[in-house]
């Protein structure tokens, strides 16, 4: 399956480097999902849960609100800051 590059940063730290088969991300506008090969585009970001798909599953991200910038082979998710989303068991 094709990939792009994934780049989650706060000012502080890359939060995660990755290659990823699909991106959803909590744009100003609604959802907004990235394939690779997408049109360059750039997406205010609202505070939310971004999630991705990688070679070993779905995980996601939360993060503060923010920017993403996307281009073909790559997108880059700019936000104050974003921690590992975590499932809490019942």
């Amino acid at each position: 399956m094709k990939t792009f590059l994934l780049e989650i940063r706060t000012p502080d730290k890359c939060v995660l480097r990755k290659n990823v088969e699909f991106l959803a991300v909590p744009a100003y506008e609604g959802q907004l999902g990235v394939l690779p090969g997408h049109i360059n585009c750039i997406a205010r970001l609202r505070s939310g849960k971004v999630r991705f798909r990688a070679e070993h599953g779905s995980h996601s991200v939360i993060i503060s609100e923010g920017y993403m910038e996307v281009l073909p082979d790559r997108a880059t998710v700019l936000a104050e800051s974003a921690e590992p989303w975590v499932d809490i068991p019942e």
